[in-house]
């Protein structure tokens, strides 16, 4: 009976992982602003220590107390801040807060040809 053997190339490729998808889920709770308020949410790329440009992510103001920020990369760290809108006015940014997204892990399995 003859053994079946794949290709080592094809065989690895076969069971490597697929990176993962990152992304960032953000919560908060407000307790000052009256019900109908909504929300911005703002980004920087870096902690929050370094952070200067923040480039607003919401294209409409969020009526809910989070948001999920599917656009990162991994081996990154983003710092997020968030801002109270009643038109036409908005607040200023909250304090922010840093999230760190993990790197890509692959794994690579290799058989060995007899």
């Amino acid at each position: 009976m003859k053994k079946a053997l794949l290709c080592p190339i094809l065989f690895a490729a076969l069971l490597m992982a697929r990176p993962p998808q990152h992304s960032v889920t953000l919560n908060w709770q407000d307790s000052i602003n009256p019900a109908g308020t909504t929300y911005n949410v703002y980004k920087a790329t870096g902690a929050c220590s370094s952070a200067s440009a923040f480039a607003k992510l919401n294209t409409s103001p969020i009526v809910t107390k989070s948001y999920v920020d599917a656009n990162v990369s991994a081996n990154t760290a983003y710092c997020y801040a968030a801002t109270s809108y009643v038109s036409p006015a908005e607040s200023e940014k909250s304090s922010g807060v840093t999230a760190v997204v993990p790197g890509n892990h692959r794994l690579w399995f290799f058989r060995r040809s007899r």
